[in-house]
């Protein structure tokens, strides 16, 4: 065996082991023909020095996105996986996009453009600096809206690349809020506590779970998801005055607050399954459950970092809070996780539909 085949099939181990049981030796022989160019020598060569380019490195990585977060015609293991990713992004795109519309109201409320309403007491803290830079990237926070409407409208690319500029606009934001040089604003990002970062890289998490939206990817039911965010846009707002006590806290924490609610409440409803329709919790919804609990335990963890730094807000009292909120998602969270747990095991990794090995990855 070359040096080019043992990198060949070190590429191909990111594919499900069923899947190279059936084509990874003609997938090898495939692209070990392909890399021939007629002459001995320059053969001999790239036996021993060849790679597997950056667009096969791609492709390949693609495959296994699609056999291990597979549709309907994948395997049930993979299909399970699947929809607990795809319900991980809808609900953190969901989120994001209903926080979007929150600070766009509050930047027009904030800059009087609607004039006859009061300005709400966070509008001032979320509009650090209000100039032109700012009000741009507080609207590209819309672009999370429009990557939900695309997701629902079946329209996987425009989606993920929305939320990549959503992305690339918080960070933006997160930067140009900091007065000072470019270094110092880095620095404030980087060392200035977790909360910033922990908001940023959950945000990249979830465009990156958009991967799991791909061509064999069932398309999204539109009603539920619409009721939710209708609900999410009124709704969160009003969390955020239930779930404080009076206590004025800075946008992060409030937002970081409003998520352990929302888990804990959907987490019960899950559960209560049973109880509610008379038939066992979604394995998929137990899965990705799984998944937002450690997301939402993340963000819990990131506000001790403010905790000296809530306004006038007693740090005991919000320290309690806190707490309260975390044994409450990490008990939830064992209980989903032991629930998915079971559901994983209780499924096969064997493909069950044809069209899965259809075709090998050229």
């Amino acid at each position: 065996m070359t040096a080019r085949e043992r990198r060949y099939r070190r590429l191909l181990r990111l594919l499900p082991a069923s899947y190279r049981d059936v084509w990874e030796e003609e997938m090898v022989a495939t692209r070990l023909e392909r890399a021939r160019t007629g002459d001995e020598e320059d053969d001999e060569l790239q036996a021993e020095l060849g790679r597997p380019s950056l667009a096969e490195r791609a492709d390949m990585l693609a495959l296994a996105i699609r056999l291990r977060l597979g549709g309907p015609d994948a395997a049930p293991r993979a299909f399970l996986w699947g929809e607990a990713i795809r319900r991980v992004a809808l609900v953190g795109v969901l989120v994001h996009a209903a926080l979007a519309v929150q600070q766009v109201w509050q930047s027009l409320v904030f800059l009087e453009v609607v004039p006859w309403l009061p300005v709400p007491p966070q509008a001032r803290d979320a509009m650090i600096d209000p100039d032109r830079w700012q009000q741009l990237l507080t609207g590209a926070g819309l672009l999370w809206l429009v990557a939900f409407i695309a997701l629902l409208a079946g329209r996987w690319t425009a989606a993920k690349l929305t939320a990549a500029g959503a992305v690339v606009a918080m960070l933006a934001s997160s930067v140009l809020a900091v007065d000072g040089s470019w270094s110092q604003r880095w620095q404030a990002l980087t060392v200035g506590g977790a909360s910033g970062l922990v908001w940023l890289l959950t945000a990249v998490l979830i465009a990156l779970c958009l991967a799991a939206f791909h061509r064999q990817a069932p398309a999204v039911h539109r009603g539920p998801w619409l009721v939710a965010l209708a609900a999410a846009v009124v709704l969160l707002p009003a969390l955020e005055r239930l779930t404080h006590l009076g206590l004025d806290l800075p946008p992060s924490l409030a937002q970081a607050d409003r998520y352990a609610v929302v888990f804990i409440v959907g987490a019960v409803i899950h559960l209560a399954q049973p109880w509610l329709r008379g038939h066992r919790p979604p394995a998929a919804w137990s899965l990705a459950l799984t998944l937002l609990s450690v997301a939402v335990l993340a963000r819990l963890g990131s506000m001790l970092d403010h905790v000296g730094a809530a306004g006038d807000a007693a740090p005991s009292t919000l320290a309690t809070i806190t707490w309260v909120q975390a044994v409450a998602v990490a008990g939830l969270g064992v209980v989903v996780t032991a629930l998915a747990a079971l559901a994983v095991q209780g499924t096969s990794d064997e493909p069950t539909g044809a069209r899965l090995h259809d075709v090998p990855a050229r």
